[in-house]
């Protein structure tokens, strides 16, 4: 065999390769090939937006989130008693606080806790024991977290408990939560092995606010300034590279931006 044949037979293995090769890696998983910080973010927020709950849990850290979900799960199991909340002690600690509202608040707590599956399913979206919890894979286990960070479960469950005390819901819920936007990268911080991805959700960014350009404010700059001074700070992401690979550190400020969901009315007689 020729010198040049043997070159020719080679480049055709080499695009043959090539060519087989292209689409397998087409297929790999995106979450596992190599990002930057922001690209790891904007994918976040963008399967978080379109309740793509596993593909989003798939670009956390998820040692660090199986550590906490073994803490969740053991706190869950715990018996009532060993949380030591009574009247007395809240009195303790708050001398002024009478002890008709201790008691008040103690039994709410006993409420909350009730069954195993009363604190789980604030952490876990739709999950109803600590022993369900247990049985999810890692990757499942933290798309129900991340899911339940999100508001349009907090909203959904806060309609679940209107209805369990008898109120009108009135709110969208989870099943219908319409068009989201995803959070928006304002900023980026890349230190060594760790990196800070500042955000905000469009939800609650000021809009028509700017002296600059709004007639509101132009009308009424005390207004406007005021609407300034309150408005909803950015919140901060953090991730580590870990094998060459950034990944997301969970925390309950990771979708937050501080404004939780809460519904209060007077039960139908």
């Amino acid at each position: 065999m020729s010198l040049r044949s043997a070159r020719g037979r080679w480049a055709g293995l080499r695009c043959l390769c090539l060519s087989v090769a292209a689409p397998i890696l087409a297929a790999f998983p995106a979450d596992a090939q190599a990002r930057t910080p922001r690209q790891v973010a904007e994918a976040f927020f963008s399967n978080v937006a379109e309740g793509r709950w596993n593909a989003a849990a798939g670009l956390l850290d998820l040692d660090s989130f199986d550590a906490y979900r073994k803490s969740v799960i053991a706190s869950s199991r715990k018996p009532q008693a060993e949380y030591g909340i009574t009247a007395e002690r809240l009195m303790r600690d708050d001398p002024k606080m009478p002890r008709a509202v201790a008691e008040y608040r103690v039994k709410e707590f006993e409420e909350a806790v009730k069954g195993t599956g009363q604190l789980t399913r604030y952490e876990f979206a739709r999950i109803s024991s600590p022993d369900s919890l247990a049985a999810l894979t890692v990757t499942d286990a933290a798309a129900r977290w991340i899911e339940a960070q999100d508001f349009r479960y907090q909203v959904w469950l806060a309609d679940k408990n209107s209805v369990a005390r008898g109120c009108p819901v009135t709110a969208a819920s989870a099943d219908s939560p319409g068009k989201v936007q995803p959070h928006r990268i304002v900023g980026v911080v890349v230190a060594d092995s760790t990196a800070y991805i500042v955000h905000t959700d469009p939800r609650h960014e000021m809009t028509g606010t700017d002296p600059r350009s709004s007639n509101e404010a132009k009308m009424d700059p005390v207004s406007s300034g005021l609407a300034q001074w309150y408005a909803a700070s950015p919140s901060v992401m953090r991730l580590r590279r870990v094998n060459g690979s950034w990944l997301i550190i969970g925390g309950h400020a990771l979708l937050s931006s501080g404004f939780g969901v809460m519904v209060s009315c007077d039960p139908t007689p």
